[in-house]
């Protein structure tokens, strides 16, 4: 790491070395451009307009670096709608075996206003219910239909209107 190094001729990479043997930033961040780019404009465009108060969101990572590298991504981009430049302290968390205490991050992933993205790897695929949860965005292969329809049962659980306001205010 650090060093630059000119290759003499052109490597072809495939799909499963992107974000393993090559992790390439920008490409993150431009998925996280393009999901904030769409909350308000298309998808919740008759919500208010309140950064603070976007939709419950999970995202699915490959392994931890990459969880890493989306929560920075996610820290630049939406920084730039809050004071200072910077998300809110619980805005964005990962949920992951490195981070901490899984159930309680759970918990509060479903109950505080604060919590809007998490990140995880596999701990949150399948069988946690969190209601209030509105979208899902997959940064990841999938090669288990099993698994896919797991991972995408975590975002379609319904939730009464009034229960989803207590922690989406807007």
């Amino acid at each position: 790491q650090g060093r630059t190094q000119k290759q003499n001729e052109d490597k072809e990479y495939t799909k499963t070395e992107l974000d393993r043997s090559v992790v390439v930033p920008a490409q993150i961040k431009t998925v996280v451009q393009a999901y904030k780019d769409s909350i308000y404009e298309s998808l919740y465009p008759e919500r208010t307009k309140d950064w603070s108060m976007i939709p419950k969101t999970l995202f699915f990572a490959k392994k931890e670096s990459h969880a890493n590298d989306i929560l920075e991504a996610v820290k630049e981009v939406f920084g730039k709608e809050f004071p200072n430049g910077e998300v809110p302290e619980n805005f964005v968390q990962k949920i992951t075996c490195t981070a901490g205490n899984s159930n309680q991050l759970i918990s509060d992933f479903r109950n505080n206003k604060d919590f809007r993205i998490a990140i995880t790897v596999t701990l949150v695929a399948t069988g946690t219910d969190v209601r209030p949860l509105e979208v899902l965005v997959f940064m990841r292969d999938i090669n288990s239909e099993v698994l896919y329809t797991q991972m995408k049962g975590r975002g379609c659980r319904t939730i009464d209107d009034d229960k989803l306001k207590n922690v989406t205010t807007n």
